[in-house]
């Protein structure tokens, strides 16, 4: 009778626990307790294409001036991470418009780059990286207006805010030989980015 009485127990908490809403779901097969479910993914960095936008600081060297503005762009890329290496690869392009000097004596009147940048992942979420390519500039200096191409390189580094949103920082250093003139426009420019990745 105690057998009888101490089965009858166990078989009603058995059936009050299956009742439980889930209980019974998180029983494996092997009578455990199965593992909690994964947390879903965090901010990372993923091969895919952004867009975005950007607020530079520019320091033009110009041999007989030096010019100081701000310079607003947005631009649009694509990057290729390496599986297993941490490696990226990107392809990328943008324009900017000064924020004070349309008009002036001497200036940058519009801006536009095309280039590539090789980075590591130094955190599934931070990204340091190197670029070089090609910045055309309308350019505006006494008695010379120039929409000449020149080198670019520059570095930078990129944070994953969310899955899809980042944030960085980015220098570049900009060599133009002015047409029909004996003048080199130097540009540092140094910026803050926000980026969109679909």
């Amino acid at each position: 009778m105690r057998r009888l009485t101490s089965a009858i127990g166990a078989l009603i908490a058995a059936t009050l626990l299956l009742a439980i809403p889930g209980y019974a779901d998180s029983i494996s097969g092997n009578g455990r307790v199965a593992a909690p479910a994964a947390a879903p993914a965090g901010p990372a960095f993923k091969t895919g294409c952004w867009v975005g936008a950007k607020v530079d600081t520019q320091n033009t060297d110009v041999g007989f001036a030096t010019v100081n503005d701000l310079l607003y762009g947005a631009g649009v890329g694509c990057d290729f991470i390496y599986p297993g290496t941490g490696l990226l690869l990107g392809a990328f392009g943008d324009v900017s418009i000064p924020h004070g000097t349309i008009g002036s004596d001497s200036g940058v009147d519009a801006a536009w780059f095309v280039g590539i940048r090789g980075g590591v992942l130094l955190s599934d979420r931070l990204l340091a990286y190197g670029l070089v390519g090609g910045t055309g500039q309308d350019f505006s200096i006494p008695e010379t207006k120039t929409n000449d191409i020149g080198l670019t390189i520059g570095a930078g580094a990129e944070l994953m805010l969310t899955p899809n949103w980042s944030t960085g920082v980015e220098w570049r250093r900009i060599n133009i030989d002015v047409s029909g003139d004996e003048q080199v426009l130097t540009q540092d420019i140094i910026g803050v980015t926000a980026r969109y990745r679909f």
